[in-house]
């Protein structure tokens, strides 16, 4: 048996809280595809990278690893999940103004085949179904380079104002 190690690298996540109470989300998503804001931490630590956002849809790349492997040699469903949770969000993101902020009310993911590590990029697309006042309701799926599905998710996310940055 052998050992191995994966070393994850990301930036201080407080310059998207500051990022957020300044543009939309739009913008925001739009900034970190540029490469002008880093990714978030969270999608570094899923080796989720972003492709392309416009209003209501935003595309990634997730490369998976055997870090992300479960006991049957494929990618963790909560890994996809966890891909799919992320994107969607974003999707979601893009529809709100400067200030706002959203959290996942619930996530219904799918799952109609196996990952690999051995699939190459996995393409993962996040869009909106429904954007309304308090709540966004987003689905995504998550592509082999096939374009056949691997996972697909439905979520609901609550809206709600940004709390005021702490200038202390």
């Amino acid at each position: 048996m052998s050992t191995h190690q994966r070393i994850i690298e990301w930036e201080d996540p407080a310059i998207h809280a500051i990022t957020a109470h300044e543009v939309s989300g739009l913008e925001h998503i739009q900034r970190i595809c540029a490469g002008e804001l880093p990714i978030t931490p969270m999608a570094a630590h899923v080796n989720l990278r972003l492709i392309s956002a416009e209003k209501g849809t935003v595309v990634g790349e997730f490369q998976p690893d055997h870090s992300h492997y479960n006991i049957m040699g494929t990618v963790h469903g909560g890994m996809l999940s966890t891909i799919l949770d992320t994107i969607v969000g974003y999707a979601s993101y893009t529809m709100l103004p400067a200030g706002m902020a959203q959290t996942s009310i619930d996530l219904t993911v799918k799952f109609m085949r196996p990952a690999s590590s051995t699939q190459g990029l996995l393409t993962c697309i996040g869009e909106i179904e429904k954007s309304g006042r308090r709540v966004n309701f987003s689905q995504g799926r998550i592509l082999n380079q096939d374009g056949n599905i691997i996972a697909t998710a439905t979520s609901s996310l609550l809206i709600f104002p940004r709390p005021a940055l702490n200038k202390a």
